[in-house]
């Protein structure tokens, strides 16, 4: 009597797969992004954070003379909404850099591939969570490092969002 053999087609395997892989990045990139904001209000680096910190406090006695970095005039409004509390900084920091890292996966995948709006969801996240990378040194806060990275993604989602019909199949065609 023969047996069913569900994976012989290799078509049910492919879809298995396939869901795995998808629910292992969407758990994966969840973990990390909760690790990142649980940890977020530990710590303090006295060198680094220190500067960062007392630049982004008070940026306008150093209006003469600047860094080439403006970071601390830029990150010296959002200082003040959160009241001046590190923590919430550092998370508002963590979730900034992810928010655009999904975005921007998402908009490549969009374009690269034909799937559906919840597996490049999935995907997008899990390559976002490469955009976590910029926090390696554990420097969660805002600094010249986090707004040259979040500077990049922005212009880059702008350079894709400017012409939607660049690479795709149909092109010049609405």
């Amino acid at each position: 009597m023969p047996r069913e053999n569900h994976f012989a087609n290799g078509k049910t395997l492919s879809v298995l797969l396939e869901r795995t892989l998808l629910a292992l990045s969407a758990v994966t990139t969840a973990i990390l992004f909760a690790w990142l904001l649980y940890y977020s209000s530990y710590g303090f680096n006295l060198e680094d954070e220190g500067f960062y910190l007392s630049f982004i406090a008070n940026p306008f006695p150093f209006a003469l003379n600047t860094p080439p970095s403006l970071f601390g005039f830029i990150y010296h409004w959002p200082y003040q909404w959160v009241g001046g509390d590190i923590a919430v900084l550092r998370m508002a920091t963590v979730t900034l850099t992810i928010a655009l890292g999904l975005l921007l996966s998402f908009l490549v995948i969009r374009r690269l591939w034909t799937v559906g709006w919840p597996q490049a969801a999935v995907l997008s996240a899990g390559i976002a969570s490469m955009a976590l990378l910029v926090f390696r040194l554990r420097l969660l806060i805002s600094s010249y490092y986090a707004l040259a990275f979040q500077s990049l993604l922005i212009v880059t989602i702008g350079l894709l969002g400017a012409n939607p019909y660049l690479h795709s199949p149909t092109r010049g065609q609405p």
